[in-house]
Order: structure tokens, then C-alpha cells, then sequence
């Protein structure tokens, strides 16, 4: 009897959109993006578990640190997100339809990261949309999370010990060094091409 082998290439998860810009598109959006605020888009439906508070005070750290900048909230309920001149609540946004997916696109595409500092995750999937976009992603490392979000691409990851103290430290230094117009370009540019595999 012979035996006969079947091999299975696994690829990287990919963005759960219906398609994806390409690269040209993806530095479009790059340039486009503002460069007098720091805007960073929080994804998730629970408020505590996936971390919006320390979401929260990084955006608090930047605009002590003189750096303006804004949370967008998409997913949770309005009674979760505290009340803040730095938050803009979306609410949430059902992608499976047309409209929905062109509202997150829109959103990813104006965003300078994806900020989800989860206490608690397997491995969201919005990493993966936000890389398409070339949206960096600041995250906690836990779960599967450092699968998703990788240091040579998708920055930036940090320890979980202590949370608290890191969440207003190492997040918001990350984003005011990316903020200069050079750095954070090419850290979306090397997001984009880290998610597909690819350095160019």
C-alpha cells in the first residue's frame, strides 16, 4: 500500500471585508491621513474586556504629552463609554451590510491606529482589516494577540505587567514617536506589507 500525502499551504488570517485595497490605494490613504491629530480607532462591544479605558487614558496621555488626538469608540453600548471631549462614539457597525462596511472602511482609512488593548483575546480580527489599511495596531500582549500584532510590522505590542502602568506609558510614547509624518508613514506602509507577506 502506498501512501499518499496531501499537503495544506496555511495562509495569514485576512480582513473579513469584502475586498482590500492595494498598495497604491493604501499609501493614498496614508498621505491623506491628518497630520495636526492623532487619531486612534477602538473596535470592540465590550467595553472593560477589550481595554477601551486604557484605550482611553492613552489618548489622555498624547494630549498631555501636547499632542491633540481622539478616540473613536465603535461597538460598545453609549452607557459603557464614559463622557469625554476625547471620544467620538460611533456606536455599532454592522459590516455584513454595504453601508456598515463603508463606515468602518472609512473609518480605517482615517485613522492613524487601531488602539485595542484587550485584557482578555483569542485574536480579534480587526487587527487584520486595520493592517489591510496600514492602521498600526497598539495592543496588549495576551492570547493570541502576538500572533496578530507583529513587532516587525503591526507595532506595537506590550506587557501585560503591570497594565495600568504600561497603558500610560509605553502606548503613548509609541504613538507620539509614529506621529512625526516620516516614521508613521512608513510604520503603515511596513503594516500593510507585513500582513501580506511581503517587505516591498
Amino acid at each position: 500500500m502506498t501512501a499518499v500525502f496531501k499537503w495544506t499551504d496555511v495562509g495569514p488570517l485576512g480582513a473579513n471585508l469584502t475586498s482590500e485595497p492595494d498598495r497604491r490605494q493604501v499609501v493614498s490613504l496614508i498621505e491623506k491621513r491628518p497630520r495636526r491629530e492623532c487619531r486612534l480607532l477602538f473596535v470592540g462591544v465590550d467595553w472593560h474586556r477589550k481595554g477601551g479605558d486604557l484605550a482611553l487614558r492613552v489618548v489622555e496621555r498624547l494630549v498631555e504629552m501636547g499632542i491633540p488626538s481622539r478616540l473613536t469608540v465603535v461597538g460598545c453600548r453609549a452607557g459603557d463609554v464614559p463622557q469625554s471631549r476625547l471620544v467620538e462614539y460611533v456606536g455599532f457597525i454592522d459590516k455584513s451590510t454595504p453601508s456598515g462596511e463603508a463606515s468602518l472602511v472609512r473609518l480605517l482609512g482615517d485613522s492613524h491606529f487601531l488602539c485595542l488593548p484587550s485584557r482578555a483575546e483569542c485574536s480579534a480580527i480587526v487587527f487584520s482589516e486595520a493592517s489591510a489599511y496600514g492602521l498600526p495596531s497598539i495592543a496588549i500582549r495576551t492570547g493570541g494577540v502576538a500572533s496578530a500584532v507583529r513587532h516587525t510590522g503591526q507595532t506595537a505590542s506590550f506587557s501585560t505587567r503591570p497594565v495600568s502602568s504600561r497603558a500610560q506609558q509605553h502606548p503613548s510614547r509609541i504613538a507620539w514617536r509614529a506621529m512625526t509624518t516620516f516614521t508613521l508613514r512608513s510604520l503603515s506602509r511596513l503594516t500593510r506589507s507585513a500582513a501580506h507577506g511581503s517587505t516591498g
